[in-house]
């Protein structure tokens, strides 16, 4: 039974859908780790430098960061093109969206955005006013 979208059958066409929907959600979940792993393989840098002891930190981040931008992709696209399309765009889209937050020496507020440290920590200090506090 053709339907005539490129010849392709229902079966063919739920089966590319399928494919395309994994790759989009295996994307989003390889990102947002991918992320954090960056994120600890710059502070323990910043910590530690690169010695000994930063390398011995981080295997796993770097095993998950391989895995995740060569060899699951290489895997997915040995079986489905399309999933592997869809799982590198939505990767590399949401990676560099959080790459921004990877810096281990910017304070983010609740928006993601750079905070401006300045005021909070004038605030600590009890150099600013509070509003009913009398200072």
């Amino acid at each position: 039974m053709n339907f005539g979208f490129f010849g392709l059958t229902l079966g063919q066409i739920l089966n590319l859908m399928l494919y395309l929907i994994a790759g989009v959600l295996f994307g989003v979940f390889s990102s947002r780790q991918s992320i954090f792993c960056v994120r600890r393989v710059r502070t323990l840098y910043r910590a530690h430098g690169a010695g000994f002891r930063m390398l011995v930190s981080i295997p796993f981040s770097l095993l998950f960061l391989l895995f995740a931008f060569l060899l699951f992709p290489g895997w997915l696209a040995g079986h489905t093109v399309a999933g592997a399309i869809a799982y590198y765009a939505v990767l590399l889209f949401f990676f560099s969206k959080g790459w921004k937050n990877t810096d281990p020496s910017v304070a983010l507020d609740k928006t993601g955005d750079a905070a401006e440290q300045a005021p909070r920590d004038m605030q600590q200090k009890g150099n600013v006013k509070r509003h009913g506090k009398g200072k």
